[in-house]
């Protein structure tokens, strides 16, 4: 129960920072760094396939009541992301390290892209700084979890290269 309410709290956390902690800051870390993504990713690696959907679900619900887009989007989004890590973790990757995550993490990144890329292709002008940003998101986020890997002791323990079970 209480692994349950922590992940309920961390969503609306995640969703509070990414929707209006982030804007505020400066509207180009918006684009940069995707709170929700790189929580999906670390909940899809750690967590078993139920709790990383049920988490994909609720935190799409929250991102799609603030969203422009469709209703609904942001859930199938995150839903497809969670399916694609859970497919390459169990199917193609052997083991969970460092290399792993940090794959595992571009992974979804290019795949958000792709999905978002072909959603707002109709509605907007693409310019240069779109793809940019792609570079960026990936980068931010790479740095981020390897800040997370260094000043984390549990991360670093759990990211032990243990085969996947």
């Amino acid at each position: 129960m209480s692994k349950i309410l922590s992940l309920i709290i961390a969503v609306i956390l995640v969703a509070f920072f990414q929707l209006g902690f982030l804007p505020g800051l400066s509207y180009n870390l918006t684009p940069l760094i995707n709170l929700p993504l790189l929580f999906i990713v670390f909940v899809a690696f750690f967590y078993n396939a139920e709790t990383a959907i049920i988490t994909a679900l609720f935190l799409g619900l929250l991102l799609d009541l603030y969203s422009t887009l469709f209703f609904g989007f942001h859930i199938i989004l995150l839903l497809i992301e969670v399916l694609a890590i859970k497919f390459f973790i169990l199917h193609i990757l052997q083991n969970k390290n460092l290399v792993v995550f940090l794959l595992v993490n571009s992974l979804a990144v290019l795949i958000w892209q792709v999905i978002y890329l072909a959603v707002i292709i109709f509605q907007t002008d693409l310019t240069n700084q779109y793809f940019i940003n792609i570079l960026g998101q990936l980068l931010i986020h790479s740095v981020l979890i390897l800040t997370f890997y260094k000043i984390l002791p549990n991360f670093k323990f759990k990211l032990a290269s243990q085969l996947v079970g």
